[in-house]
């Protein structure tokens, strides 16, 4: 009898417990009744989630928009220096012949600023047709920087140069002159000469230029630079 009595007392304090277990567990309870909110503003995150490969879509498309406006920035910035260069060239081109190369008479008969004049366009069409010259040839022609023809001040001989225009003249410059003097002079029956002018020229450009026949014309400083 003691034993079971004292078995008892012990089911009592366990059970004297009871109320401080049952608030833990209203209080588990009270935090489930949240659970509902909790998992719809993890939706909400997950959904914003879902929109995010469109918004990185979208960023990348900005940004490739850029790339191109900046593309064409540096495209106009190009442009606009390589048309004040040649503006510079044709306009002076005259006084920088009869100064350096002892011409007279000279006339631009086809530079970037201006169409090429229609009896050297006709003379081109011409050859080609006769096969005098190649298509390849003939376009590499049209493609000059300036043609010129005058008069030599030293023997009065009519002459042509095909010049060829860079801020820094480099070996493919003479090349190209010299080569597009040659298919001038077959062009017009005339003695063709080759020139460069620019800006920048090595030494080494220099030599070579000298061991070709090829002038080299300064180019003359734009306005800013004066």
């Amino acid at each position: 009898m003691p034993e079971r009595v004292d078995g008892l007392d012990k089911k009592v304090d366990a059970l004297s417990d009871l109320p401080e277990r049952v608030d833990g567990l209203d209080k588990k309870v009270d935090a489930l009744s949240d659970l509902p909110e909790r998992v719809d503003g993890l939706d909400k995150k997950i959904d914003a989630l879902s929109d995010l490969p469109e918004q990185v879509g979208g960023l990348a498309q900005k940004v490739n928009g850029l790339d191109d406006k900046v593309d064409g920035l540096v495209t106009q910035v190009g442009h606009l220096v390589g048309s004040d260069m040649e503006r510079r060239a044709h306009g002076n081109i005259v006084n920088l012949a009869s100064e350096h190369l002892s011409l007279r008479a000279v006339r631009v008969l086809h530079s970037q600023i201006i169409p090429m004049h229609e009896d050297l366009q006709g003379s081109i069409s011409q050859s080609t047709l006769n096969e005098e010259v190649t298509e390849r040839q003939a376009d590499d022609l049209r493609r000059s920087d300036i043609i010129i023809n005058a008069f030599s001040r030293t023997d009065r001989r009519r002459v042509h140069y095909a010049i060829e225009v860079s801020n820094t003249i480099g070996a493919e410059d003479v090349t190209r002159a010299v080569d597009r003097a040659e298919t001038l002079g077959m062009v017009t029956g005339a003695t063709s000469y080759p020139a460069v002018m620019g800006s920048i020229v090595d030494d080494s450009v220099k030599d070579l230029a000298r061991d070709h026949n090829v002038a080299v014309l300064p180019m003359p400083p734009s306005r800013g630079d004066r």
